[in-house]
């Protein structure tokens, strides 16, 4: 007499796989979501941190001469695109990724020619691009006759949808006696 697995059986096996197999699928997509999270966040801090780390390379009195109402505030807003033609990172059509500077002359100036998205860098911008995710990149430079307060953030919607997300930093430039 031949024995062998009745129907019943191999519908109830099928069924245990399929719902262990549910859980184990669930924990790889959320752990890709995480990693692209982390990525993202590494990405942002990497811009800030750069941002923060140029102008605190400045000098207090040109710093202070970018802030001559004590205050200069700049914003690089929009996104950066690639061009597969000449394979470079272009500013969008609509004139998004330029400088918006709220100050001095100088403080505009040096915004939007050193560190705009097409700024004279000897190979290139100097900032690294704003990747697509990223809406906004700014910069708030405080001064004060003995120092200068730098604040650098950089800002990007969540893949959920739920909120934006940013990173900001803060340093503080003084003057040399």
């Amino acid at each position: 007499m031949r024995r062998g697995f009745s129907l019943i059986e191999v519908m109830l096996a099928i069924t245990i796989i399929t719902l262990g197999i549910f859980p184990v699928m669930y924990l790889l997509s959320s752990g890709t979501r995480g990693v692209k999270v982390s990525v993202r966040e590494v990405q942002a801090v990497n811009h800030a941190v750069t941002l923060l780390e140029l102008l605190k390379g400045i000098p207090f009195s040109t710093l202070n001469s970018f802030c001559d109402s004590g205050e200069l505030e700049a914003a690089q807003e929009g996104w950066m695109i690639y061009d597969r033609n000449t394979e470079k990172m272009i500013a969008s059509e609509d004139e998004k990724g330029v400088w918006d500077v709220i100050g001095s002359e100088p403080g505009k100036e040096f915004f939007r020619t050193y560190l705009g998205p097409l700024g004279n860098g000897t190979d290139g911008p100097v900032l690294s691009e704003l990747e697509l995710y990223f809406y906004e990149r700014s910069a708030i430079i405080i001064c004060s006759d003995t120092g200068c307060t730098i604040k650098a953030k950089v800002m990007w919607k969540s893949e959920q949808g739920q909120r934006d997300r940013h990173v900001e930093f803060k340093s503080l430039v003084m003057e040399s006696r």
